[in-house]
């Protein structure tokens, strides 16, 4: 049992960082994105 709720421990916690990382990298693309268009216009 206790190894159950360290693997749903573990899994949680790789899941936030999956989603830490997914917004990090949507803001770095929408950031590009911006620049370029600035840059463009």
């Amino acid at each position: 049992m206790v190894l159950e709720e360290d693997m749903a421990e573990l899994s949680m916690k790789r899941h936030k960082r999956a989603k830490q990382l997914v917004v990090f990298f949507g803001a770095a693309t929408i950031g590009t994105a911006r620049k370029a268009v600035s840059l463009l216009g």
